[in-house]
């Protein structure tokens, strides 16, 4: 059995040094990157999965599809190994370089300088968990599977990939770690698309605000899905009352969604 291979901590430091440095950029247009091999060690008891990069479809609009491959041929990556940056490095210069270049293609425009778009898009920056190309389609999934439903285990998945808006304004907030009330949330924006279809962010904000402060009364670890689905249907009329505050933070969002495109 083949075994997936991950960088050693200090190369992936090292690399990352290097493009914070201006160094390097170059090897981000190639066919390949070039890395030491010296440097690669490998996961015990983590197989590697074979033709993954086939069926990972660099395209916004194929995020969903790519992520459900990503998460199912990593099936086994513990929530710990998931937390581990020199794996998502590993997979973003070697095994699916060429996924993250084909979705990402700006490192292979002419004269192309930009040292952040390389430390957002192939190593583990700021907000590395909802922001990096693999990571984050591994996590999205892990927050969003529903094991109970054996027929249609990706129904939140799928919902939540629907819109941009739900990667920067709810999988960043602590409520996302629970899963029913992720279940729950989600069961109340499908049968209630007039609360998500504007002003998703400043709703979202209200929404996830307040399901937190039930956690000052009750386990929220210890309810239903049906329960925060119940609250949210019960203040309804206070969340469509809430808008953007001006257009810029209304462009704001724009903007972030925009990051997960280009």
């Amino acid at each position: 059995m083949l075994l997936q291979r991950t960088f050693k901590k200090n190369y992936t430091e090292a690399l990352l040094d290097a493009v914070r440095n201006g160094q390097n950029l170059d090897k981000y247009a190639g066919d390949h990157f070039v890395y030491d091999q010296d440097q690669v060690v490998m996961i015990p008891s983590l197989p590697y999965p074979e033709g993954l990069i086939d069926k990972m479809i660099p395209t916004p609009q194929a995020d969903c599809e790519s992520a459900i491959a990503l998460y199912e041929a990593f099936a086994d990556l513990t929530p710990l190994q998931a937390a581990d940056k020199s794996f998502w490095t590993y997979l973003t210069h070697v095994d699916l370089f060429n996924y993250v270049q084909a979705r990402f293609p700006k490192v292979k425009e002419p004269g192309f300088n930009n040292i952040m778009y390389v430390v957002d898009h192939w190593f583990c920056g700021a907000d590395w968990y909802w922001r990096h190309p693999l990571a984050s389609l591994w996590w999205f999934v892990h927050q969003t599977i529903d094991e109970t439903n054996k027929e249609n285990k990706y129904k939140y998945t799928r919902f939540f990939f629907s819109s941009f808006g739900f990667r920067t304004n709810f999988a960043k907030y602590s409520i996302a770690r629970h899963k029913e009330a992720v279940f729950g949330y989600f069961d109340f924006l499908m049968e209630n698309p007039d609360v998500s279809t504007q002003n998703l962010r400043p709703r979202n904000l209200f929404m996830t605000k307040h399901l937190n402060k039930m956690g000052g009364t009750r386990l929220l670890s210890m309810l239903p899905r049906e329960a925060f689905k119940e609250e949210l249907t019960r203040i309804k009329p206070q969340i469509l009352e809430v808008t953007y505050a001006s257009a810029k933070e209304e462009a704001d969002e724009i903007a972030e969604a925009a990051m997960f495109e280009s």
